[in-house]
Parts: C-alpha cells; structure tokens; sequence
C-alpha cells in the first residue's frame, strides 16, 4: 500500500498541466510544392493539425502536430521539412514585426510579441527575448508526426489564459532569408509555387465560417493575429453584445411606439 501510494504521489508531482490546446484546419497549405525528390510526395509536411502547451512545473512542452513528418536528410531532431516559429504575446506592447525579415508577415499592432520559439533542423533551435537566446530541446515524438519543444519553465513563466499565440510554419531553407524557403508564383527544383508575397505555408487559426480564409491572410500587407483563450473568446463577447444592444434597441423602440399610440388616444 505504502508503495502504491508513492508511485500514485510520484505521478501527480510529474504529470502535466495542458494549458493551451488548438487544432488547425487540415488541407491547407495552398502551395504547389517543389519539384526535387526531397519534397515527395508533395503534400503534408507543412499542414498543421494541433498545438498544444503544457507543463510539468520545471518545463513546458510545445507539441507541433504535421500530416506528414520524414527525416531524408537524417537531422539529429528527427525532422529534415518544418521551419517553425512561435512567437508568443506574454505582456501589454511588444513587436509586431518578426525578428528577422524572411517569413512576409506582421503582428497585430495591439498585440506584439515578447519571446520567440524558433524549431528547425540541425541545430538552429532557440527560444529568443529581450535577454538574448537560450537553447531549447528538440525532438520528434514516437506518434512520428509531432514535433516537440521543451524550456525551462523558469524562462517563460507558467502560461496564463491571457497569452496569445502566433504560429507560422515554413520550409527550412539553410541558405534562405531568415532560413524561410520562398515562394514563388511557380514552383521549381526548390522554391514553392503560390500566389502568396512571404513564405509561410500554414499557421494557426480558427476553423470557422465567415472568417478571412488562411490565403486571404497571407496576401499583402498580411497582418496576423493570435491565438489563445483570451482571443478566441472575441467573437463570442462581440455576439452577446450584439444581441444586448439589439434586445436594448427593441425594447426602446417599443416603448416609444406605445407611447405614441397612447398619446393618440388622449
């Protein structure tokens, strides 16, 4: 018994806290791939599916769920395709430009970023502030599609609710700008083919009607917006107040039509 109740006190102490999850729409990297065999079979590797963030009290875990995930260049990471950023809102201000020029996009103005979480082949992993860089750990995971990044939880806090979340993914390119492989309007041996002025294939966003479609966000001038609790609740407080002022407007609009007949009567 006395053992049971060790391992039961072991595993609450190590389990991990999920504090932000969010699936991405499958299908919708809307590029044409290249042409060289490294990118057969030409589709997935650059489709986002989910992100999550979680925590055990001494590190957070950053999981990248992909379609398709395959190593041909064997990098030590486990992953030879994604270029991954994740540029994270943590306090009021911050930039709305990327850290350096490559990926084609900006940041809400009211919502800039203070850290970035940079994931990419061989070796060039980090997680960038206003302190300078710290080296992160990488790795695929044994499902073979997610791919995982672990800090220190002492760098970055315990994640809160009002955290916003900017995820860009992109092909790794060694010689491109800011190691973002680009896209052009047609694709070749190495250069991706699209209508798109950055080179970001894919990034987080909601799944919903009546939205900017992902293409519509990443044309000129493609301003971004995060993603996280607070911010997806958005839309929902934008109804409810709808709703109220129209319900206000109904109500105002009644009495003014009652008082009118009553007026008439007199």
């Amino acid at each position: 018994m006395a053992l049971l109740f060790l391992l039961l006190l072991s595993f609450s102490l190590t389990a991990q806290e999920i504090y932000f999850q969010m699936e991405d729409s499958a299908g919708d990297e809307g590029v044409e791939y290249p042409t060289a065999p490294f990118f057969s079979p030409g589709q997935g590797y650059f489709d986002l599916l989910s992100f999550q963030v979680s925590g055990d009290g001494k590190r957070l875990a950053f999981d990248f769920e992909f379609a398709r995930v395959a190593n041909p260049w064997q990098a030590p990471e486990g992953f030879s395709h994604q270029l991954i950023d994740l540029y994270l809102d943590t306090a009021p201000g911050g930039k709305t430009e990327t850290r350096l020029e490559g990926a084609g996009v900006s940041f809400d103005p009211e919502h800039g970023w203070e850290h970035q979480l940079r994931l990419m082949p061989w070796g060039g992993s980090a997680l960038y502030g206003s302190r300078g860089s710290s080296p992160v750990e990488v790795s695929l995971l044994p499902d073979g599609k997610t791919i995982r990044a672990q800090v220190a939880q002492e760098l970055l806090g315990s994640p809160r609710p009002d955290w916003g979340y900017y995820l860009l993914v992109g092909s790794y390119d060694g010689f491109g700008p800011d190691n973002y492989r680009q896209i052009q309007r047609r694709a070749g041996p190495w250069n991706f083919g699209g209508e798109r002025a950055g080179a970001v294939i894919d990034f987080l966003a909601p799944d919903s009607q009546g939205r900017l479609s992902q293409e519509a966000l990443l044309q000129p001038p493609s301003v971004l917006f995060p993603m996280g609790v607070k911010f997806n609740s958005r839309p929902k407080i934008l109804v409810w107040l709808t709703v109220c002022f129209l319900a206000l407007f109904t109500a105002l609009e009644l009495y003014r039509l009652r008082l009118r007949s009553a007026q008439k009567k007199t």
